[in-house]
């Protein structure tokens, strides 16, 4: 008995667009290792943060990007979540706000990340968790 499920994924490789050679994808991520980067500096590693894969949906592989105190890694808290299309671009992110973020380029991410990190309660949450014992 043929498995249909097999079929399906061999059909599906084989009408696969081909991605941008632009390296999209890996620009889009370099922002968000460099936005996890510097929260794991500004706390002097107190807090750990990582970007966790989810579920894949029709805006991208979803990235929670999560923090964890250092004295408690059990703990953790989901900062955002990222949506990284195969392309790399638009990364669509969502702050817990009425409406998603989309960003087109690098700039842009780069921007609304800055902007989220200003938020006072993004600043006290980190804060809390980098003071956790």
């Amino acid at each position: 008995m043929e498995n249909p499920f097999l079929k399906t994924l061999k059909q599906g490789q084989a009408q696969q667009r081909p991605r941008k050679a632009n390296g999209g994808w890996k620009s889009a991520f370099a922002v968000l290792k460099q936005f996890m980067d510097g929260i794991e500096e500004f706390t002097n590693k107190r807090v750990t943060c990582s970007a966790i894969p989810g579920f894949t949906v029709d805006i991208g592989q979803e990235w929670r990007i999560v923090l964890s105190p250092a004295a408690k890694p059990s703990f953790s808290w989901i900062l955002l979540r990222a949506y990284l299309p195969p392309d790399g671009f638009p990364v669509t992110l969502n702050v817990y706000d009425d409406e998603m973020t989309e960003c087109k380029k690098s700039t842009e991410l780069q921007k609304a990340l800055t902007e989220y990190l200003q938020n006072p309660n993004v600043q006290e949450s980190i804060n809390t968790l980098s003071s956790m014992k």
